[in-house]
């Protein structure tokens, strides 16, 4: 019986406790409900109300702004007809760029490699000239490289490889 009073003692301290708590209120402009097979997402758009102020002529929500800044960024996708791999990772003295070349061959579409450090100079740049194409890293030094294909003048793709000894 003793046990009892205590259960219900701690069951209404916590209820006390509990009941003048409340979650954090939204002023939100817009939302919604994305559903899909793998699961869903539930979003809002606005700001976090830490406290509301009721008046006669109305009410203040006055809260936390949360700014929401983006920058879109865009490149052209590579064309369909095109396939580019970047092989072996880690590699040790050469690695091999493989193009699928477009139908009407490489004459038109000159493909270069720019091969980068991490601090951004520049090491090399070569042309890519056949299907598969060599590039010596032996006299590199151990560290990751990066390593851009472009075609003319328009970016393509960039990969990231480990020269190792």
């Amino acid at each position: 019986m003793h046990l009892f009073l205590k259960v219900i003692v701690f069951l209404g301290a916590v209820t006390s406790l509990v009941s003048p708590l409340s979650a954090q209120q939204g002023v939100v402009s817009t939302g919604g409900d994305i559903q899909a097979p793998a699961g869903s997402v539930a979003f809002s758009i606005g700001q976090t109300a830490s406290q509301i102020i009721d008046g006669e002529t109305g009410s203040v929500h006055q809260g936390l702004q949360q700014p929401y800044t983006y920058q879109v960024t865009s490149v052209e996708d590579l064309r369909e007809d095109i396939a580019i791999r970047l092989y072996p990772n880690p590699a040790e003295s050469f690695v091999y760029v493989h193009l699928t070349p477009p139908a009407t061959g490489f004459a038109q579409d000159r493909f270069t490699a720019r091969l980068y450090d991490l601090s951004g100079k520049l090491i090399l740049e070569q042309v890519l000239d056949s299907d598969v194409n060599t590039i010596s890293i032996s006299r590199l030094r151990e560290a990751i490289y990066l390593l851009q294909v472009w075609q003319g003048h328009h970016f393509i793709k960039s990969y990231s490889f480990t020269k190792v000894n």
